[in-house]
């Protein structure tokens, strides 16, 4: 009798010890976590949504896409690795998006019940059936990019020069501007030259001061009309006259 209820004490004793080792290992249970690439997409075709991201401890893990509820899974994915990460890509069905705003949760469900799932990421799926803006291309100034090169010195003059715009530019402008002042924000003794001749990458301005500092820029003009279109001034450079 003694035997039997020693036994009974110490097959007692074995089973506690074996539950609460099983119970720890299950409770210190990795949680694989899901990441999403984005938590926000805006689509005007529905029938092509895809929601992507990775997965921790992916050995075989099912991603599943619930709907607001977070009830009922309708679409899920096996993770495409067998490592400790992998990615996935869940199909969102088109019959479950309406327009405006639609929210799912994504989750990584548990493997033969033996992990824990992860905590669920939202992700809003915005559906549009309105054109979405296209952005506009950038028109570039025709009248835009006069470079002036080079500015040298003459006698009570200055040579300066330009580059040669090509034969496409000279169908989109009319002239050139050539300004000189001997101040260095052009607020005083201030001209101005133009040609119309758009072949040109030089001019010469004589009947100046001699030993004179002056700023130089150009620009180029388009006549519209009664309307006079100006692209930019160039960089100003300085030279004095001999």
């Amino acid at each position: 009798m003694r035997r039997c209820l020693y036994r009974i004490i110490t097959m007692g004793f074995l089973l506690c010890f074996i539950f609460a080792n099983v119970t720890s290992v299950h409770a210190i249970a990795p949680v694989p976590m899901v990441e999403l690439a984005t938590y926000e997409i805006t689509t005007t075709n529905p029938n092509n949504v895809y929601v992507q991201g990775t997965c921790s401890i992916c050995v075989g893990q099912n991603i599943a896409l619930f709907d607001s509820t977070g009830k009922i899974p309708y679409n899920y994915t096996v993770a495409e690795n067998t490592n400790s990460k992998g990615s996935f890509k869940i199909q969102v069905p088109s019959n479950f998006l309406k327009e405006g705003i639609n929210t799912f949760k994504i989750i990584s469900l548990p493997v033969r019940n033996t992990l824990n799932s992860s905590n669920p990421k939202t992700i809003t799926i915005i559906v549009s059936t309105q054109p979405q803006p296209q952005p506009q291309p950038v028109v570039k100034n025709p009248l835009f990019g006069v470079k002036l090169t080079k500015v040298t010195k003459g006698k009570k003059s200055f040579t300066a020069k330009w580059k040669k715009a090509s034969k496409k530019q000279q169908k989109q402008f009319s002239g050139y501007q050539i300004q000189y002042s001997t101040s260095t924000n052009f607020t005083t003794g201030v001209k101005t030259k133009s040609t119309t001749k758009k072949k040109a990458s030089k001019v010469v301005i004589r009947k100046l001061k001699a030993k004179t500092n002056y700023y130089v820029r150009i620009r180029r003009f388009k006549k519209a009309g009664s309307s006079v279109i100006y692209s930019d001034w160039s960089v100003v450079k300085r030279v004095r006259t001999k």
